[in-house]
């Protein structure tokens, strides 16, 4: 066999020498790149871990949002300049042993592996635990893979590249800058002036274009996000966009915390792979105070149930009977402790056994944690329905600081983009941030389904304050 080098017949543009260097001759394990479009990020990242998967025996993954979009954008992707596929460029077949073309894995001859993957199905790999893992388009990503395979990083002393462009202050902005203060990772963010690639595109007919495409402003926001790594700007498609933004120009994303002389309420979405998120809100004058947000994935009944109640709480099914033991307070924890519940509403799945349910629904086992009075099922409107309604609540809720993880979800839900078309669909993207979306849409539906009570007088708000009217479709 002819020797080869890797990087095979590929060498990186200057701008990206640092990062390159960082990533597989100094060791550093926490890698974020936030490169402009059409940068070279997925080139970067296929023969960099070519070089990886020669310098360890090792498992490797290469990871994008979305599962359906790996085969599209990587497995199959051909470069348009030399007309060969990309992992061929990258890996040339003189160097495995197999190729599996349906699971997208290829085993080299040295004993490493490197497959494709989605973020949303990282537990489908058929591999044992990856030493290195490439996320492609991190901001788009869902944070919770990261959560759960990061200790198996650490465990591996593996390594992770995140990259992509900027979607808002999601958690792309957050892991980059998180890796600007850590000394021992490494962040960049490079934009068109930063590489020379304004020199080099058509960046006024790229603006036009983008203005054809979503109007003026929008357009000219995307331009920015896509060539000069702009966090601020607007998420295309975004379903409540234009509500959420007046929600911060009026300053109701604030601290606004729990009132003690109103009930709380919880509306839950329990997700595909168990994952569930929870809104937690209380009606207070005919206003929404969403006062706290829980999303997590791959957790029982039982460990949701603790957190919301504010103690441990074991569940254990005994000859077919639901038992509940609660032990321990969680208040050191959590503030949860002091919530004096009124009802806790559950998506219509609930009623299914699934959710590591134990033969039972979700709705019995936490009917038996919370009280049978305070476990409903949320009212059964379309999701469409659900986007409205949740459409008129946001112009009459205040969020408080401590949901800022569920705030910023619920910007990044938009409508799906139809390539083919290019246009929005009108179904939303279901990917992460659909959890506290759709919880969302649940506190939209359930809290018309009582009247709010009344402020007290000695907490009315002045004549000029915010007005506080309700639709009377939200009234009972």
């Amino acid at each position: 066999m002819s020797k080869l080098t890797l990087p095979n017949n590929w060498t990186p543009r200057d701008p990206q020498v640092k990062a390159m260097n960082k990533w597989l001759y100094e060791g550093v394990l926490i890698n974020d790149w936030l490169w402009h479009r059409r940068f070279g990020k997925d080139d970067c990242a296929l023969h960099g871990t070519a070089v990886k998967a020669h310098q360890v025996v090792a498992n490797y993954w290469h990871m994008l949002p979305q599962h359906n979009q790996v085969r599209k954008a990587i497995w199959t992707a051909i470069n348009s300049h030399t007309g060969i596929r990309r992992i061929d460029e990258a890996f040339p077949k003189e160097l495995r042993e197999s190729t599996n073309e349906t699971e997208m894995f290829i085993k080299f001859r040295n004993g490493s592996t490197w497959q494709c993957l989605g973020s949303d199905n990282f537990k489908g790999a058929i591999g044992s635990a990856p030493k290195g893992i490439v996320y492609s388009e991190w901001p788009l990503s869902d944070p919770a893979s990261y959560g759960y395979l990061s200790p198996i990083l650490k465990e591996n002393k593996g390594w992770v590249v995140r990259q992509g462009t900027p979607r808002g202050k999601n958690h792309g902005y957050k892991t980059y800058k998180s890796s600007k203060k850590n000394p021992k990772a490494f962040a960049q963010l490079l934009t068109v002036e930063d590489t020379g690639a304004d020199k080099q595109l058509d960046l006024t007919a790229i603006l036009q274009e983008y203005i054809d495409l979503y109007g003026e402003d929008l357009g000219r926001a995307v331009y920015l996000q896509e060539y000069y790594c702009s966090f601020e700007a607007a998420v295309v498609g975004s379903i409540w966009g234009g509500e959420l933004a007046r929600l911060e120009s009026d300053n109701r994303l604030t601290d606004c915390p729990h009132d003690t002389d109103y009930p709380v309420y919880t509306a839950w979405d329990i997700g595909r792979a168990d994952s569930t998120a929870i809104w937690f809100y209380q009606v207070i004058a005919n206003e929404i105070h969403l006062i706290d947000f829980l999303q997590d994935n791959l957790k029982n009944p039982d460990w949701f149930a603790s957190r919301v109640l504010g103690k441990i709480v074991k569940i254990d099914i005994v000859d077919g009977k639901i038992t509940v033991q609660k032990g321990q307070d969680l208040s050191q924890h959590k503030h949860r402790k002091a919530y004096d519940y009124a009802n806790h509403w559950l998506p219509h799945d609930a009623r299914a056994k699934t959710f590591a349910s134990m033969g039972k629904s979700v709705q019995e086992l936490l009917s038996v944690c919370f009280g049978w009075n305070k476990v409903s099922i949320t009212p059964n409107l379309s999701r469409q329905d659900g986007i409205q309604a949740a459409r008129k609540m946001l112009d009459k809720t205040i969020i408080d600081w401590k949901c800022e993880d569920g705030f910023e979800l619920v910007k990044q839900y938009r409508y799906e983009k139809d390539d083919k078309k290019n246009m929005l669909k009108e179904t939303p993207l279901h990917d992460y941030t659909s959890h506290a979306a759709d919880a969302l849409r649940y506190v939209a539906v359930s809290y018309q389904t009582f009247a709010p009570e009344p402020l007290p007088m000695d907490k009315m708000k002045p004549a000029n304050a915010m007005d506080n009217g309700i639709p009377i479709e939200h009234m009972t």
